[in-house]
């Protein structure tokens, strides 16, 4: 009988994580392969997860755990793998207790008081969450800010609302999520660049609501309410914005530093055109 070679544990572990990564179908049929593989590549399907009307879509394998899943149980189970997490609704926040090192948590329906205790427990990174409702309760001071360096606001409020950013100690990035262009948010923008002393990027994410699902992110030179170089205007779905970032399918918020380091290189090489041609 002729002796079938093995690969070393190590390098079976390296090439079935990286075709899991490559292919979502692939990892979905891998699970199922040995319960070793499985300790492999379970982490990788879940390190991304949508909640949606209560139907779990793991990273980008929403066939993975069908509708009306027992969601205790799933992130009792997973939740040390998810580094980033959609919620539909405020009363999941209890699920987070089972997230010890999540750093990126997006919530379209209004934040509240129950969730901003829970996530000052975890190391968030990114927030993406609607202050309707709670605005004027949120504390700067709080844990569940102090980590923060990108900030995604959903119908975000006007700046006498959101004067807790200016506080806000590690806050990098800050994107207002505006459908319809609004004019309101004049104040917000001119505000935040003064006050917020770190910012390097106010990112304007506008036509929130289309009619079809596109990875695509259009940024938008038409519509700069204030001359600054580090505002950078996009057009990008909802969903799409958040979450092909984390998948690493196009990040909106490197698309702005791509942005804004061009028009750094161009003002730098158009003064320094200018000092030639008056010496």
């Amino acid at each position: 009988m002729l002796d079938i070679p093995t690969l070393p544990n190590e390098l079976e572990q390296e090439i079935l994580q990286l075709a899991a990564r490559i292919s979502p179908e692939t990892a979905l049929r891998l699970l199922a392969v040995s319960k070793k593989v499985k300790i492999w590549i379970q982490p990788i399907v879940y390190e991304v997860v949508v909640i949606q009307d209560h139907d779990l879509k793991p990273s980008y394998y929403p066939e993975c755990v069908g509708p009306h899943s027992n969601l205790n149980q799933i992130f009792k189970e997973n939740g040390g793998h998810i580094r980033s997490l959609l919620l539909h609704h405020p009363s999941e926040s209890s699920l987070l207790a089972y997230c010890p090192t999540i750093t990126s948590l997006s919530m379209d329906q209004p934040l509240t008081l129950e969730l901003l205790a829970a996530i000052q427990k975890i190391p968030l990174h990114h927030l993406r969450c609607n202050l309707t409702g709670c605005k004027s309760a949120v504390d700067p001071d709080s844990l569940a800010f102090s980590n923060i360096t990108h900030l995604d606001l959903l119908n975000p409020p006007r700046w006498r609302h959101c004067q807790f950013l200016a506080q806000m100690p590690k806050l990098t990035h800050l994107a207002l999520d505006d459908p319809e262009g609004s004019s309101r948010l004049e104040e917000t923008v001119k505000s935040a660049l003064e006050h917020c002393r770190y910012l390097e990027a106010l990112l304007l994410v506008l036509d929130l609501v289309t009619g079809q699902i596109q990875d695509d992110i259009e940024v938008r030179e038409d519509y700069l309410p204030v001359q600054d170089n580090r505002i950078v205007a996009i057009s990008v779905h909802p969903l799409v914005g958040w979450l092909n970032g984390e998948l690493g399918k196009g990040d909106m918020w490197k698309v702005a530093e791509g942005v804004i380091a061009n028009r750094i290189k161009e003002h730098s090489t158009a003064h320094s055109e200018n000092s030639n041609s008056s010496s």
